[in-house]
């Protein structure tokens, strides 16, 4: 019985110093790369696309959806109108509604630059949410 005690306590101290150690963490090669995910949600809620896309620190968002994706866009003093992406289409009684990072964009695509891994959702929203016609 005392034998059975001391191979239980040496199982125990051997399991808390040598199993529940991890291995240390090596800094991989590509250290600046990050995960940009890129959602498209249709008028109904649904999700059309989900993707993970790596990409270096400092490419800007714009480039990651011309690189990415097939999109339809108008260039403006102001920047990039992207009307278009993967084909989906909609009417002029929808727009589409630029979230990063779960929070309404403060300026257009082309405004933000991959800093840290981001979440870009495309929104296809209907004008009359808004109270306009």
């Amino acid at each position: 019985m005392k034998t059975k005690f001391v191979v239980a306590v040496l199982l125990l101290v051997a399991l808390l110093a040598f199993g529940c150690t991890s291995p240390p963490v090596v800094p991989s090669a590509d250290s600046n790369s990050l995960v940009v995910e890129v959602k498209l949600i249709d008028s109904s809620g649904a999700l059309v696309l989900d993707k993970n896309i790596k990409s270096d620190l400092g490419i800007n968002a714009f480039d990651i959806m011309k690189d990415n994706f097939d999109i339809n866009y108008v260039s403006y003093a102001i920047g990039p109108f992207i009307n278009s992406i993967q084909g989906l289409d909609f009417n002029s009684d929808y727009y589409l509604a630029l979230y990063v990072d779960g929070n309404m964009a403060d300026k257009g695509i082309n405004g933000y630059t991959i800093e840290k891994d981001m979440l870009i959702e495309w929104k296809v929203i209907s004008i009359n949410s808004y109270g306009l016609s």
